[in-house]
This record gives structure tokens, C-alpha cells and sequence, in this order.
């Protein structure tokens, strides 16, 4: 049921974080940059993958549990509409 989402690449953070490390490192001041310059790389990748309607592993899981619980929540309000077919049914044809 997933194809009602948006068309959508999934990405995880760990390919992310290793793509804004190797980026950082093309750079010829990256080293002094540290930790903080690899962040702000971070930043602009996400943005710009966001950009293009880019899901992380995280997001795409969030929303792979989202609608596992919208289908189960679906079901039991059909087994509600079907057993009060039933009762209306019964009613109906003992009166």
C-alpha cells in the first residue's frame, strides 16, 4: 500500500553522513573546518534532498508505521460496519 505515497527515493542517514564527510573533504580547508564544516554540509545536502523529494530511512520508516496503523485502524471499522450490516439485517427480518 505503500504506492499511495509520493514517488520518493529512500536515503539513510548513515549514506548522509558519509556523503557530507567525503564532500567535506574535497575542500581543500576541510580539515580545519571539522566536525562543524561536515554539519553544514549535512545541512545543505539535506536541504537540497529535500528539495527533491528525497526520503530518509527514518522519515520513510515513520511513514511505513503511519500507514500500517491507518490500514489496521481501516480494518476494524470495516469488521464495525459489517457486524452492524448483520444486526440491522436481523432486525430487519424479525420485524
Amino acid at each position: 500500500m505503500l504506492s499511495s505515497l509520493p514517488v520518493s527515493t529512500m536515503i539513510d542517514r548513515q549514506f548522509l553522513d558519509g556523503l557530507s564527510a567525503r564532500i567535506s573533504q574535497l575542500f581543500p580547508r576541510a580539515g580545519e573546518l571539522g566536525e562543524e564544516g561536515r554539519d553544514a554540509v549535512r545541512q545543505v545536502l539535506q536541504k537540497s534532498l529535500a528539495e527533491l523529494n528525497i526520503l530518509t530511512k527514518e522519515d520513510f520508516d515513520a511513514r511505513d508505521r503511519a500507514l500500517k496503523r491507518a490500514e489496521e485502524r481501516v480494518e476494524e471499522l470495516e469488521r464495525q460496519v459489517r457486524d452492524l450490516e448483520q444486526k440491522i439485517n436481523q432486525l430487519t427480518e424479525s420485524n
